[in-house]
């Protein structure tokens, strides 16, 4: 059978012009569209590559903040602990030393109470016992003890260093008088005489004779600014010196 070229060609032709305005109307905006949408996905794609980064980025200085945070906290709540317990120590030691404190002087209130007590009783005791002793030489004050007086006051004229005996007697001179004051009543004449004798005093110098009880057993004479005192007060006086001694050796053991 015979091939009909015209037609062939014909139909080539067709094709062809098929062909072109596929590609010219069809297959080229569609290929546009699919490089357009290729091009889209690949920017959206891109993008969120970016924002997963930046995402990542961000959550990695989050992460860093919480993390500062967290140290910080940690800081602030190891010095807040710390704080609370100096605080607490504090309190504890304040409270300790206002304790003791009111202990050491409760302790001091009561020993200083108990040595005025005691020195109140050891000065009732020792007045108690020169007032009566004092009264008990005044009532045994007789002729007998008188003379025994003026013996131990002569005594003591006799130990009388040189320089004692000229100082009186200086003074006796200048004055012209001696004033003798005794616990009785009046001196004998005996002792007028050894006064003058033992500080070989002129016999033109003036006896003044004072009574005065309390000198309890004894004699004063005296000249100008000079004065010779025998008495028992200084016995006394010592005896309750010991006597205190003893009580305050015996308060102190209890």
């Amino acid at each position: 059978m015979g091939v009909d070229f015209i037609t062939l060609l014909a139909q080539i032709v067709n094709l062809a012009i098929l062909i072109w305005l596929l590609k010219k109307f069809l297959y080229k905006p569609l290929l546009d569209m699919i490089d357009a949408r290729q091009a889209k996905i690949l920017k959206d794609v891109q993008d969120a590559q970016k924002a997963a980064e930046a995402a990542k980025a961000e959550e990695a200085v989050y992460a860093q903040k919480v993390e500062a945070f967290e140290k910080e906290r940690q800081v602030l709540l190891k010095e807040a602990t710390e704080e609370a317990q100096k605080l607490k120590s504090t309190l504890s030691e304040e409270a300790r030393q206002t304790v003791s404190a009111s202990r050491e002087r409760w302790k001091e209130e009561l020993i200083l109470e108990k040595k005025s007590f005691d020195l109140q009783m050891r000065n009732a005791i020792v007045n108690q016992f020169k007032l009566f002793a004092t009264k008990a030489l005044s009532d045994m004050a007789d002729v007998t003890l008188q003379t025994q007086i003026e013996k131990q006051f002569q005594k003591k004229l006799k130990t009388l260093s040189v320089v004692e005996k000229k100082r009186f007697l200086a003074e006796a001179e200048q004055t012209g008088q001696v004033h003798l004051t005794a616990a009785f009543d009046k001196p004998s004449a005996d002792l007028k005489k050894a006064v003058q004798t033992l500080l070989k005093l002129p016999s033109d110098i003036r006896f003044i004779t004072h009574k005065e009880p309390t000198l309890i057993c004894g004699l004063e004479l005296h000249a100008g600014e000079s004065t010779i005192t025998w008495n028992l007060a200084g016995y006394l006086e010592d005896f309750s010196s010991h006597l205190d001694a003893t009580l305050s050796g015996t308060a102190q053991i209890e």
